[in-house]
């Protein structure tokens, strides 16, 4: 069955985004194959089980496009499906370089190279094949033509899914191009990957578990580094998010692909507003993060199960990774944690940003995205810097070895972060936790799990020429009940964001859309999401203080299983990360 949602993890847009495959049922490899010339006598296997051969050398044709379906290694009855994507011109004896493709959550592979193109999150296959590559568009478990559930990148299923799809394809293609893998220790074949959020999700999945080291250069968007953190971020449910996932996923494949542990993890998880240790065993697994920082989890999957795969740090590896800034879904900060692991491992790792991403389609409400940058929910470059023209040249320079192709569209861009659509701060590194400035934050009374309208601490007037707020805050703050009559202090839920005023009213917004919860009274040192902000002469910034907030609204201080009203307050110490530009 074709499974095709207009919802979807990666961009959150439409129908024309998502890309609903257009492939033959299961085993007839029809795939949308490309019409070949008059004449020609390759054509894809109707059994979808294998490649035509290459032309001779001095020959050449047009390339095909074939679905391809190979048996699951966990069931033999169950299927991968995958689109091979020849280059646009199979020259005989000529190698190419090849690159994954992955799609959002809920959609399906790509079967045609004709589809809508939206700058930074529809994945460019038809640059790529003019430009000399060949791609593998892939259904995810669960997904599209490819059996098993949906375990959310799981590297028990997902990840073997993945292993046996680069398999075959060394087995089975005769014209994908070989080269030298310092990471690898051998040469092997030139390989790239790309695709949003849930296709990103895949990528540094196979470069933490793959053997052989086949990956080269990825570029990932808008994806995350931890979903323990951007599912239940301080031990708090984002639910609007969850919710709107939840229901998406009980949709995928007509009727509920989710695997049942997930249904089981989010469904207990929004009634008791809280997820249990099983369920952050399971999505820390589940994260380039896990393989990053090092520590073990002990399950996968409920009591009796346990991870396969050891959390081995990755290893050197090209990246040029894009993020949303107003993404609140998977924020600025998934990018920056995965760009610190990453950056000092010897590979060319690039972080850029944009201000769309999942916030696109206001699923999760941005006021700020439709009153102050009418055109940002939609806008897909760093400043001037284009993120599909981007992919292409960093895979000229880091699959075919064109020296210097990516730095001639990046300008030598090692971090670029977006404070508007054609605005950006360019750096050497991201400002992040107490190398922002420091600035105290005086005791400051508001009401938990009440107030939808945020508290403004002020902390920042910008000067003469004004300031850029870029980089990751940091908060070390006191949260306490001054009448001493809360009576569950552990369940005290509140939420803490930048926040910036704009233009001669001088209102309060909530920099990026960004918030950050706090669970319990007590002591609280943590990192606020990541903001990019331009701030005019005399705009202010500081922070925003919530009782509750419209992106935790279900999980809040006013929740069912633990609801706690009542009156609180802040204080201690914050550091913004501002820069004269």
């Amino acid at each position: 069955m074709k499974h095709c949602k207009p919802l979807w993890l990666g961009t959150v847009l439409s129908l024309a985004i998502t890309g609903c495959s257009n492939s033959g049922a299961p085993g007839t490899g029809d795939g949308g194959g490309t019409p070949q010339p008059p004449g020609s006598s390759a054509a894809c296997d109707p059994a979808g089980a294998s490649m035509p051969a290459s032309p001779a050398t001095g020959e050449s044709r047009e390339g095909l496009v074939c679905s391809i379906f190979i048996p699951s290694p966990l069931d033999p009855e169950e299927q991968i499906a995958f689109t091979v994507f020849e280059p646009l011109t199979l020259d005989g004896g000529e190698r190419y370089p090849l690159v994954l493709e992955g799609h959002g959550f809920s959609a399906s592979r790509q079967t045609n190279d004709q589809g809508v193109a939206i700058p930074g999150l529809s994945a460019p296959i038809g640059p790529l094949r003019e430009a000399g590559y060949g791609i593998i568009s892939i259904d995810q478990a669960g997904h599209g033509d490819t059996g098993g559930t949906i375990r959310v990148m799981d590297p028990d299923q997902e990840g073997l899914f993945l292993l046996e799809i680069l398999d075959w394809l060394e087995t089975n293609l005769d014209w994908y191009a070989i080269g030298p893998d310092a990471d690898a220790g051998e040469d092997n074949m030139l390989l790239g990957a790309i695709g949003p959020s849930y296709g990103g999700g895949y990528q540094y999945l196979i470069h933490a578990i793959d053997p052989k080291k086949r990956l080269d250069a990825l570029v990932p968007q808008i994806t995350w580094n931890d979903l323990s953190y951007s599912l239940n971020p301080g031990g708090v449910i984002k639910a609007l998010w969850d919710i709107t996932l939840f229901s998406v996923g009980q949709q995928a494949g007509g009727g509920g692909n989710f695997d049942p542990f997930v249904n089981e993890t989010l469904t207990n998880g929004l009634l008791n507003n809280r997820i249990d240790e099983f369920g952050q065993d399971f999505f820390r697994y589940h994260s380039i993060g896990y393989f990053c920082d090092g520590v073990p989890v002990a399950t996968n999957g409920g009591p009796g199960t346990a991870p396969m795969f050891p959390p081995a740090a990755p290893t050197a590896i090209n990246v040029l990774m894009f993020q949303g800034m107003r993404d609140t879904l998977f924020n600025f900060n998934d990018a920056w944690r995965t760009y610190e692991c990453l950056n000092n491992r010897g590979g060319d790792v690039r972080l850029l940003s944009y201000q769309g991403g999942h916030n696109s389609l206001q699923v999760v409400p941005d006021p700020g995205a439709l009153l102050n940058e009418t055109d940002g929910a939609l806008n897909f470059d760093c400043a001037d810097i284009n993120a599909d023209l981007a992919t292409v040249a960093w895979f000229d320079e880091h699959l075919k070895g064109i020296p210097g192709a990516a730095d001639a569209v990046l300008n030598g861009t090692e971090v670029c972060i977006s404070l508007a659509p054609g605005d950006a701060l360019f750096a050497n590194d991201v400002i992040a936790g107490t190398q922002g400035t420091a600035f105290a934050v005086p005791a400051t009374p508001f009401l938990a799990g009440v107030n939808l309208v945020g508290v403004p601490v002020a902390l920042h007037t910008a000067p003469a020429g004004g300031t850029v707020l870029a980089g990751v805050p940091r908060i070390e703050v006191e949260l306490s009940d001054p009448l001493g009559v809360i009576q569950d202090p552990d369940n005290v839920i509140v939420f803490i964001g930048t926040g910036r005023t704009r233009g001669p009213l001088g209102n309060w917004e909530l920099a990026d859309n960004q918030v950050q919860p706090l669970r319990g009274l007590g002591r609280h040192e943590v990192n606020l999401p990541g903001i990019g902000e331009r701030l005019a002469e005399g705009d202010q910034a500081g922070l925003m203080l919530y009782g509750l907030h419209e992106q935790f609204v279900a999980t809040g201080g006013v929740n069912a299983a633990n609801p706690v009203l009542g009156a609180v307050s802040l204080a201690g110490d914050a550091w913004l990360p501002l820069t004269n530009d």
